[in-house]
């Protein structure tokens, strides 16, 4: 998950809509796209995407359980990931 796929979702997650209802429970990643391509289609173009409801966990590629509970440290872990996957592979992804 992620632009550089540095951590997996815990679930289950909820999202929160642009008109501020929240989803059902989601329990996997394919629920999750169901969820999300049928919201889609049901919004023709939208401008603000659903989010993940706050707090919700993420697991790290070394297996560690990561809360996340504000939009800040969402923020920090994309930041660390960025950072991570730029260690670890040129400009262009290639190692």
């Amino acid at each position: 998950m992620g632009k550089f796929g540095c951590y997996e979702l815990s679930f289950p997650i909820t999202l929160t809509y642009p008109d501020g209802s929240v989803s059902e429970e989601l329990n996997s990643y394919e629920e999750l796209k169901q969820v999300l391509r049928r919201w889609r289609q049901e919004n023709d173009r939208p401008r603000v995407r659903p989010v993940i409801t706050l707090p919700f966990s993420v697991i790290t590629e070394d297996g560690d359980l990561i809360t996340v509970e504000t939009t800040q440290d969402l923020r920090v872990l994309k930041m660390e990931c960025r950072r991570m996957f730029f260690e670890n592979n040129g400009p262009n992804g290639h190692d």
